[in-house]
This record gives structure tokens, sequence and C-alpha cells, in this order.
């Protein structure tokens, strides 16, 4: 009940920011389609690894959901900053040591109980999630640097 809980609240305030930006006269831009391409095809091997299902409530099949909601946005911003350094000027730095900081802090625990009991499905989950997350945020720092100091 308490995921269920978070999960409509995360819901709600990203419809927000949504309409803001769509009221602020934001455009879905090629970007932005590649994102969802790659995040729909993550979710559609997940309904066929898992079924419908079991792509909600499986644990590694969670932590792919977080990989499709949290890496792959920061991924392809990462390569759009290579591809365009002039985009990464309206990033602060301290959005992406926020990014590295805070993930890295999750991560931590996360290997440490993994590493403790590595057949744990629910540890496994959290592991790539939480790994995708920070690979990624150091990604996006790193292509940052490139196209600000380039």
């Amino acid at each position: 009940m308490q995921l269920f809980a978070i999960l409509s609240g995360m819901l709600v305030c990203n419809a927000i920011v949504l309409l803001i930006y769509i009221v602020k006269g934001a455009s879905f831009t090629r970007v932005d389609g590649i994102s969802v391409a790659i995040d729909v095809c993550i979710l559609l091997a997940l309904f066929a690894r898992f079924g419908l299902r079991g792509a909600v409530k499986h644990p590694v099949a969670r932590g792919w959901i977080a990989v499709a909601g949290k890496t792959v946005p920061q991924g392809v911003t990462a390569v759009l900053f290579l591809m365009h350094p002039a985009a990464a000027h309206g990033l602060a730095v301290v959005t992406l040591l926020g990014i590295d900081i805070l993930a890295s802090l999750r991560l931590a625990p996360t290997l440490r109980a993994f590493l403790r009991d590595p057949q744990s499905a629910h540890l496994r989950g959290l592991l790539i999630g939480e790994g995708g997350n920070t690979a990624s945020g150091v990604f996006l720092t790193a292509a940052w640097l490139v196209a600000v100091f380039r």
C-alpha cells in the first residue's frame, strides 16, 4: 500500500510538471522520441519475459523499469550533450553532483546487501536499478564536462 501511495504521488507530481512544460510551450523532440522508443522496447521485453502482471510485480522487472525511468533518459541526455555541446550549458553542475552523490548513496548499501545475499531477486532488482542510475549519472556528468570544456 505504501509503494502504491508513493508511486501515485510521483505520478501526480510528474503529471503536474508535464502540464507546466506544455503550458510553457515545450515540445516533444526527437531526443524525447528516442528515449520513449528505448523505454517501450524495455517494457515490451519485460512483458514478453515476465507477462503483464509479472512485469509490475517481479523485483528484477521492477529494476528494469527503474532503468527505463532513470538510466535511459540520463543516457540519452548524455549523448545529446556529446552531439550538441551547447545543450549542456542549460544544466547546472550542482544538479549533476546531486545526481551522482544521491545515486552513489543508494548504490553503496544496495551493493553491500547484494554481495551478502546474491541469490535474492529483490536485491538483484534493486542493484539493476541503482547500478544503472549511478552509471548513467556518471556518464551524464562526463558528457557534460566534455561538452562544456570542449
